[in-house]
């Protein structure tokens, strides 16, 4: 079968992460980790696995971060290569290993693609296993499959972007007859912004700040008006199509993103707040949002986040490489402390 595979060769990535904003099609050319190939069907890796055939495989921002290498290679450990990308699905089960019951063949399902304890054979669940909390899983390398946070990201799982993937039989979901496919595979983006919203609902008074309206942004706005809050809820989007979509799921009031200090005065007045400016450097906003929902994931909208939250305020990170941002300052900042405790010894010495 064919598939939509991605591997890492130093020389390509290299290449690719050197040149690929001058030459964007090295990123799926014939020199990239991004290719289009045979690969044999996944086979179950027990009988407790069931294998699904595709019939819509979503786009995630994450599998586009994935093949434009903005990645961190931190994550890498917990990845098993040459993996099928793709972990949004609808299908329909092809084959059920013999000890699983409740799902029979020919099945509608969708599949939560977290490979987490259970998926990886141990009977005795981690911590975060045992809270719920599957995604932070503490044994996602480890197990009787190979590394992999989830399905598109393990070699022996395959992927949504081919006709077949393998999952345990506790990720799968079967899907109602009134449901179609084409809502079924938002069923992952959409559960991403209701578990942010329901781990900590904001409260009746709160002023709800999205950032983003991608298809996690408008996900934020339609489980808020779903869940029937009431919240006044402003949106940052791009561009004018999402404004529209924002408005149709429920915001209150839209903002577009321009460049430039008047984008922080104008948003600063819609929230409220006020713009103090500084000796030098962006501005600083006194007030703000209560519940800031992040959902795009970039060094600007995480910046943009933290200012635009009041004091005492919340910030929900739901952007695909929000955790690489924070990587990347987690390590500015320990750079900074070894040079002030190295300043420190040698004035102490003196």
């Amino acid at each position: 079968m064919k598939a939509v595979q991605f591997n890492v060769a130093i020389p390509q990535y290299v290449l690719c992460k050197a040149l690929g904003r001058l030459i964007p099609s090295l990123y799926i050319g014939p020199l990239s980790c991004t290719r289009y190939r045979d690969v044999p069907e996944p086979k179950l890796p027990d009988e407790e696995w069931v294998k699904v055939k595709v019939k819509y495989g979503g786009i995630c921002g994450s599998d586009l971060n994935l093949i434009f290498l903005h990645d961190s290679p931190a994550t890498s450990p917990f990845a098993s290569f040459p993996f099928t990308i793709g972990h949004e699905v609808v299908g329909v089960i092809d084959e059920v290993g013999q000890k699983v019951s409740g799902i029979q063949r020919g099945e509608r399902v969708i599949v939560d693609p977290i490979l987490s304890c259970m998926a990886r054979g141990f009977h005795e669940a981690c911590p975060a296993c045992r809270r719920g909390d599957l995604s932070l899983c503490e044994r996602m390398a480890s197990g009787h499959i190979s590394p992999g946070l989830l399905i598109g990201g393990c070699r022996d799982t395959g992927g949504s972007w081919s006709p077949y993937l393998v999952a345990h039989h506790s990720q799968i979901f079967k899907v109602p007859a009134t449901v179609s496919d084409r809502n079924a595979i938002m069923t992952d983006p959409f559960a991403t912004a209701l578990h942010a919203i329901m781990r900590d609902p904001p409260r009746d008074s709160d002023t709800v700040l999205v950032i983003g309206a991608g298809v996690i942004g408008i996900c934020v706005i339609a489980a808020l008006r779903a869940l029937d809050y009431s919240n006044r809820i402003i949106v940052l989007a791009k561009h004018p199509f999402q404004m529209e979509l924002a408005r149709l799921y429920g915001a209150s009031e839209n903002f577009q993103l321009t460049n430039g200090s008047e984008c922080y005065e104008q948003l600063a007045q819609l929230l409220g707040a006020k713009v103090l400016p500084p000796l030098f450097g962006k501005p600083v906003i006194q007030g703000g949002a209560d519940i800031t929902y992040e959902c795009v994931g970039r060094d600007r909208s995480i910046d943009d986040a933290l200012r635009f939250t009041k004091s005492g305020g919340k910030v929900k990170l739901l952007g695909v490489v929000a955790a690489h941002f924070f990587w990347q300052c987690l390590s500015r900042y320990l750079a900074k402390l070894r040079r002030y405790r190295s300043e420190v010894l040698t004035l102490s010495s003196q």
